[in-house]
């Protein structure tokens, strides 16, 4: 049975509406309370099976790890024992391709090239990911245009979820006559060339203006496949033959990769593919009226993004809706991971160009080139911190305003991880090793690398003793505490070729490199308790705290580079240690005496621990115990207001680092 409209589900998300509706569970359109955006909530009804719970866990931990501009993050999973599964996903409104057909007939050839090639860079994604990801439920009625003109992928079926090496049944593999190949009927192995015929046949409706006709027909021989230019003589001939060698009945006859099959839509038409590589064709974008307006856009007009923060304290413009560009969306709940990658082929594609059109009297669509917009990606804000909280110090990342028992751990080292900090992109963690408690040195520590979803850790050419990592701006350089020379110093090391230069090279114990937006400077403690400015181009240096009196540590830049956070406490008291500010517009004179300092935090009540700016600069994350016992992660607005806690694990949870 469905969910009631105004159930809250998981205490956060209020139902709004069903969307869609099947035998083995719902689409809904809720509001997510904590931050005030609406979300698509998708059912899965398994029941309690424990194989069925552990791999939902598995594959909805990778399918919120996936970065990529045309697909967004799932933004919450999680299984209520007795009732179901759920996914939260973004949600998108718009007309939807089968009802654009219905409304329009047969579609532009422009049109069906230019959303095709979008698609297969979205599939050229999920296939290459490791375990690969197949969609297996393309068609046009997934597929949404919204009143900007953007097309977005969604899922609204209720396909199964299970590896590519088990053989499932027909009733639990989503279906739909025309659109699904003839494997996917029976108990053959699917993979990437299942989605490719997908595409291919919803490509083949745009053209046609009807679906082609049902794969497991035509490969039994009970009927052939109607050519394209016989629904519609003015389509191309080297295109419609592209499409229809995607709807081979034989895997092996098919286009074998999404990038392949996207080379082959450019290259059906010299014409098109020009006016695609300089921007000039867009899609059109549904007429007003022409289908359900949600109640999102009255969501967001009531609220200032600028300014005001939504419950639990975030600003909405960690959630901006997407602008600008082709973004394909994906709301992938009946996505399959494949324990086999097989031949995907192509590398990842960059985002179709940004293309114009407007409509003559005629009905005829006449492209246009439009200015470029910014493309802004709805996602939710993660963070990666250190915990014990498996039994020894490792890496973990979860969503912000998420559960701790939604926290994925990213590491597994044997002598424990911490001081994570990521790569500019996101993609990618620095952190130390051994780590066996949260302190300030680390004598036998090395430093690491590894993915996001805990992939591909590499050592780096560090010895024991070094620390901070601090990637620049540009992702080439690390920075890092070492002593290698015999007296602790900052160090740089170039990714590329793995040299490794002592950037202080003083006679004075260095420390804690962070390094300015710019790339200029890096700021660092120096001598234990004073904060020193150290130009990167010239080796310029000066100092940019002015208290003697206390030890000032943990400096970290704002993202818009015009202020300096770092850790303060009095030698001379018991008091904890407390933020304080420096306003930093441009670096003090070499010989000068520092930069005022302001007071951050509004009380010293809490012990102020490893701060962290958020990727807008609008929070401050930290670690605490203000019970003396459980260290835990929280935040606070650069105003010093509106204390969040993040993690309520009774871990002890340190070294936060907002994901850019």
């Amino acid at each position: 049975m469905a969910l009631e409209k105004g159930y809250i589900l998981h205490d956060r998300y209020e139902i709004m509406e069903v969307l869609g509706q099947g035998g083995m569970g719902a689409v809904y359109q809720a509001r997510d309370i904590s931050l005030g955006v609406l979300v698509a909530v998708k059912e899965n009804l398994v029941g309690d099976d424990e194989d069925y719970t552990r791999q939902f866990k598995r594959e909805a931990s990778i399918l919120a790890n996936m970065r990529h501009p045309n697909l967004p993050r799932v933004t919450d999973h999680f299984t209520i024992e007795g009732q179901g599964q759920y996914l939260v996903m973004d949600f998108v409104e718009g007309e939807d391709l089968r009802e654009r057909l219905q409304r329009v007939g047969k579609m532009p050839e422009k049109e069906v090239v230019l959303i095709g090639i979008a698609i297969c860079d979205a599939l050229n994604y999920l296939h290459t990911q490791d375990p690969p990801v197949l969609h297996r439920d393309i068609k046009p009625g997934n597929i949404k245009i919204t009143p900007s003109g953007h097309v977005h992928v969604v899922d609204f079926g209720l396909a199964k979820v299970g590896e590519v090496s088990q053989q499932t049944t027909t009733g639990a593999r989503g279906l739909t006559p025309g659109y699904s190949p003839p494997e996917q009927y029976g108990s053959a192995r699917t993979d990437q060339r299942t989605d490719i015929y997908a595409l291919g046949a919803t490509l083949y409706a745009m053209l046609s203006g009807k679906p082609p006709e049902d794969g497991l027909s035509i490969a039994i021989n009970q009927t052939t496949l109607t050519k394209i230019t016989d629904h519609n003589p003015n389509t191309s001939k080297q295109l419609a033959i592209v499409i229809e060698r995607a709807l081979e009945t034989k895997p092996e006859n098919r286009f074998q990769s999404a990038q392949e099959f996207k080379d082959a839509l450019l290259n059906a038409s010299d014409t098109i593919s020009r006016q695609v590589a300089l921007g000039a064709v867009t899609i059109a974008p549904p007429p007003p009226g022409s289908f359900k307006q949600s109640t999102l856009s009255d969501t967001l007009s009531r609220i200032n993004p600028s300014t005001t923060p939504g419950p639990g304290g975030l600003n909405l413009p960690w959630y901006a809706w997407a602008g600008g560009g082709i973004v394909l969306m994906a709301v992938i709940f009946g996505i399959v991971m494949m324990s086999n990658r097989g031949d995907s082929g192509g590398a990842d594609e960059a985002p179709t160009p940004t293309v114009a059109a407007t409509a003559t009297d005629g009905g005829a669509v006449v492209e246009e080139p439009t200015p470029t917009e910014e493309i802004v990606e709805e996602t939710v804000p993660q963070i990666a911190f250190a915990s014990d909280r498996s039994g020894s110090n490792q890496i973990w990342l979860m969503d912000i305003g998420g559960s701790d028992e939604d926290a994925v751990q990213i590491t597994d080292m044997p002598g424990g991880a911490c001081q994570p900090n990521w790569s500019p992109d996101g993609t990618t963690l620095a952190f130390i090793s051994p780590c066996d408690r949260n302190r300030e040195e680390y004598s036998d520590s090395t430093i690491f690398t590894i993915k996001a979803d805990g992939s591909e850790l590499t050592p780096l050419p560090t010895r024991a003793g070094d620390r901070d990592p601090a990637y620049s701006p540009d992702g080439t350089q690390i920075a890092f505490t070492g002593t290698r020379s015999g007296l602790t110093q900052i160090y740089i090391l170039d990714l590329a070729t793995g040299e490794v230069t002592n950037f202080s090279n003083t006679s004075t114990r260095t420390e804690q490199p962070t390094w300015s937006p710019d790339g200029a400077y890096i700021i660092y403690v120096l001598a234990g308790n004073q904060l020193w400015y150290r130009e990167v181009a010239t080796g310029v240096s000066g100092r940019v705290s002015t208290s003697d009196d206390r030890d000032n540590g943990q400096p970290r830049f704002s993202p818009a580079g015009d202020r300096i956070l770092f850790l303060q406490q009095s030698v001379r008291t018991a008091s904890p240690p407390y933020f304080q500010l420096i306003f930093w517009d441009a670096a003090p004179s070499p010989s000068g005496n520092g930069l005022p300092e302001t007071k951050f935090a509004p009380t010293e009540a809490l012990a102020f621990r490893d701060p962290a700016f958020s990727a807008d600069g609008q929070w401050v994350a930290f670690s605490s115990n203000p019970d003396g016992v459980n260290h835990d992660i929280y935040m606070l607005s650069v105003a010093g207001s509106d204390l969040t806690q993040i993690t309520t694990s009774g871990a002890l949870d340190f070294d936060p680092a907002f994901r850019p």
